[in-house]
């Protein structure tokens, strides 16, 4: 019996009408049949992993209001934090920085370059022959009370009767200088009798009446009975023989009731200057024909080599220098007579010299530039680079790095070290219309840079000691999208181009006016840029002048001149002081007596000296610099936090987070085109 029950359970385990299935033996090691996965199980799987925390809460939940609730969290959160990361990454790409400020302590700094310059141009003595002789006349001609030229000719009578009797020992002391001009008396001009400058009074030069330079007339140069400007009797410059209508040099003795300048020949009345040919009517009337007026479409006939059409708006009216009643570019008393400035600027801007003109007629290195120092040690004028500015012709740069030259350095600062020079101004060889302010021009600029005295500079007075302390201050820009507009570092793509001068931002704008001024008008106005002149008198250029610089002073002209990635500028402090001091002023003359003849003739008493001479001292007032740095406000790093900071502030997520978020990503990807998925959908026919 207990056999038949044990073979009943015993053999067969299987159940009729059932398949049979495989049966497990787990304590034989046989595996479980695997489940197969659902998409639910990947869901509840990332859910008790995960180490987000808005997520997870959603999922494991037990109650639905509950699951609502962590899903209206989790959505609101992830809101604020895609509002608060667009602003973020959006201040990113608009690639902004920070300028950090600090003040760099060396024992040794780069001494600037110190540009000085004459404030005229061109010396009224060089201008007798060339095409500017007019402009001398029309100033007041070559009178003693502006002009010394008569002094340095050094073959002239007056030279070899009264310069060879001068005492020029000025190693003496006190009573060295025993005659500045004359012997007579320490004031003014006076080889005459009397106490008028030259002559009885109440003449300035000569005698025997009311003129000027010479008696015996109402005129002022020449006093030959006649009102003319320059010697008397005649109806332009006088009217007599060969300068005046007399004997050599006036009528009379010598320096006398119209001897030098009197009322004789010289500047008389004659014919050069006269009335005669040379500038008296004669050579000049038809060198220029009168220019006609163009049709108010003259734009539309003249290629300017741009559209006016994109200037509908623009209003601009011309000033019409070439319409103007002249006999030719050398009628400057035409010119000065309709002069329509109030300055006479428009004069100055008529005579527009070459730079070989500005180099010839300008002031000398040598008579310019009397005394120097440099840190207490001696320099002279060799030390400085003359170059050509428009504005004040012949310029001198010292410390410059051209031709190899090695920039000078400091190791000192204060007043007594640095740059000390003393300049000598030559105001008798001033021509009032070009320059109607006297002194120096000073510009601090770095050593490699063009100067632009005109543009960036300091105006030194005669009689003034001006005092110029300087600081450094190193600008680095970081250039790149970071910069708008985009700073360069050498100028490429920029209307600069030079051999000498690294790029700057003032020189490239000065260059590219110039550029659109060769290009659309074939002239140029400025020395910067080789090329032919504007000629005022020539309708055509000027008319395309005054347009081009207008549009460029309205910037509608396309010149890209952004700022240097990499500059050093000098802020700058100044004082003056009155110098020399009435006592100094002796010791003073004694030392420029014996290094400069042009001076010691022209520095008669403390008021002509105070009136031809400049003291200039330029010094560090510490030796530090100020460094200018623009830096990155977000780098990689920083942005980088500053996100993850708003994930973890709002979401709960770290990087972690991130890359389990993106695994089960790619699961539910293969889950969803796997077999698992589609399976599990598929409609399976019922047995």
């Amino acid at each position: 019996m207990s056999v038949g029950h044990g073979a009943h359970f015993g053999t067969d385990h299987s159940l009729p009408g059932y398949p049979e299935k495989k049966q497990l033996d787990v304590e034989n090691g046989d595996e479980p049949a695997k489940k197969k996965t659902t998409l639910m199980d990947l869901v509840n799987e990332f859910g008790d992993s995960s180490t987000a925390h808005g997520i997870p809460r959603i999922i494991t939940s037990d109650h639905w209001w509950a699951k609502l609730f962590w899903l209206l969290v989790s959505c609101g959160l992830a809101a604020v934090f895609g509002i608060q990361g667009y602003g973020l990454l959006s201040d990113f790409f608009s690639w902004p920085y920070n300028t950090k400020i600090d003040v760099i302590s060396k024992s040794e700094v780069a001494f600037p370059a110190v540009t000085v310059c004459n404030m005229n141009r061109m010396k009224r003595s060089q201008l007798v022959g060339t095409r500017f002789q007019g402009i001398v006349d029309v100033d007041g001609g070559f009178d003693l009370d502006s002009d010394y030229s008569w002094f340095w000719d050094f073959s002239s009578d007056f030279y070899n009767d009264w310069y060879s009797d001068w005492d020029w020992s000025s190693s003496g002391g006190h009573g060295a200088r025993k005659k500045r001009l004359g012997g007579h008396s320490s004031s003014s001009v006076a080889p005459g009798g009397g106490p008028s400058s030259v002559g009885p009074p109440p003449s300035s030069v000569g005698g025997g009446g009311p003129s000027s330079i010479g008696g015996g007339g109402p005129s002022s140069l020449g006093g030959g009975g006649g009102p003319s400007s320059l010697g008397g009797g005649g109806p332009s410059y006088g009217g007599g023989p060969s300068y005046g209508g007399g004997p050599s040099y006036g009528g009379g003795p010598s320096y006398g009731g119209g001897s030098l300048y009197g009322g004789g020949s010289f500047y008389g009345g004659g014919s050069l200057y006269g009335g005669g040919s040379f500038y008296g009517g004669g050579p000049y009337g038809s060198y220029y024909a009168p220019m006609e007026w163009w049709d108010a479409s003259w734009y539309d006939a003249f290629d300017f080599g741009f559209e006016f059409q994109e200037y509908e708006s623009f209003q601009f009216e011309f000033d019409d220098y070439y319409n103007w009643d002249v006999d030719g570019e050398s009628d400057w008393d035409g010119f000065y007579a309709q002069s329509k400035s109030d300055d006479y600027s428009d004069i100055a801007d008529i005579a527009n010299p070459t730079r070989e003109e500005l180099e010839l007629f300008g002031h000398k290195a040598e008579d310019f530039i009397l005394q120097c120092t440099f840190d207490k040690r001696g320099c002279n004028y060799t030390d400085f680079r003359q170059f050509q500015n428009n504005q004040y012709g012949n310029c001198y740069t010292f410390n410059h790095a051209f031709d190899n030259a090695t920039v000078r350095e400091t190791t000192k600062s204060g007043a007594q070290y640095g740059l000390h020079v003393t300049l000598f101004i030559e105001q008798p060889e001033y021509v009032g219309i070009f320059s109607p302010e006297s002194g120096v021009r000073v510009s601090i600029h770095s050593a490699d840079v063009q100067p632009s005295p005109q543009d960036i500079g300091i105006t030194a007075t005669t009689g003034m000691a001006t005092s110029i302390g300087v600081r450094a201050s190193k600008i680095e820009r970081l250039g790149g999208k970071y910069t708008k507009p985009r700073c360069t570092f050498d100028g490429a793509d920029t209307a600069f181009s030079h051999e000498e001068f690294a790029y700057s931002a003032l020189a490239c704008r000065r260059q590219c006016l110039q550029n659109e001024l060769q290009d659309r008008c074939g002239c140029v106005t400025d020395v910067v840029v080789e090329g032919e002149k504007c000629s005022y008198l020539n309708s055509t250029q000027q008319r395309c002048r005054q347009l081009t610089e207008q549009l460029y002073n309205d910037d509608k002209v396309d010149c890209y001149c952004p700022d240097a990635c990499d500059e050093v500028v000098f802020p700058t402090a100044v004082s003056s002081a009155l110098w020399p001091s009435e006592k100094y002023e002796q010791h003073l003359y004694n030392r420029i007596s014996q290094q400069n003849e042009r001076a010691a003739r022209t520095l008669q008493d403390v008021e002509s000296t105070r009136k031809n001479v400049v003291r200039l001292r330029v010094y560090f007032e510490e030796l530090n610099y100020q460094l200018i740095e623009q830096q990155e406000a977000w780098s990689i790093e920083g942005i980088s936090g500053a996100v993850g900071g708003l994930m973890g502030l709002y979401l709960g997520i770290s990087a972690v987070s991130v890359l389990e978020i993106l695994i089960f990503l790619i699961k539910l990807l293969a889950y969803i085109f796997s077999c698992g998925y589609l399976c599990s959908n598929k409609v399976h026919p019922e047995p």
